[in-house]
């Protein structure tokens, strides 16, 4: 992986390996150290969701391991980055976080229900173009 990211810019979300624990029972410790965010320059207090523009497109990542309520952090931070985006200079809104909401997969099947359910109102008022999600393999493990 360092070959790649040594060249190629990448911007990560956290997915349920992060969630083991490492030195001293810590988790996403290597998630949260390895890798560079925009949280700051995006207005979050997270490295779990944080966004940034890159050409016409405005990148929202969003942490499906951290709380997603409405109540939340996360959905506050989310509404106010969401209302700023000038889709005039940034016409493209994409998102994206580990879990998919829609999966025919039955390992996974719904497993990201709670999310979907907190937060898929707010996206559609938005207008968010594209989705992008992982977790789905072929593997049996889980």
């Amino acid at each position: 992986m360092q070959s790649l990211v040594s060249k190629v810019p990448i911007m990560v979300v956290e997915g349920n390996h992060e969630i083991e624990e490492q030195a001293e029972n810590k988790t996403f410790e290597a998630y949260s150290s390895r890798f560079a965010f925009q949280s700051e320059e995006s207005g979050s207090s997270s490295t779990f969701y944080y966004s940034f523009n890159a050409g016409g497109i405005h990148f929202i990542m969003l942490g499906a391991y951290t709380d997603f309520s409405k109540s939340g952090k996360q959905y506050k931070w989310l509404e106010q980055d969401l209302a700023n985006v000038d889709r005039s200079t940034t016409p493209w809104l994409l998102d994206t976080w580990h879990h998919p909401w829609y999966s025919t997969y039955e390992v996974h099947y719904r497993e990201a229900e709670c999310m979907r359910l907190e937060m898929e109102e707010l996206l559609y008022s938005y207008g968010v173009d594209i989705v992008f999600n992982g977790h789905v393999s072929n593997d049996n493990h889980q």
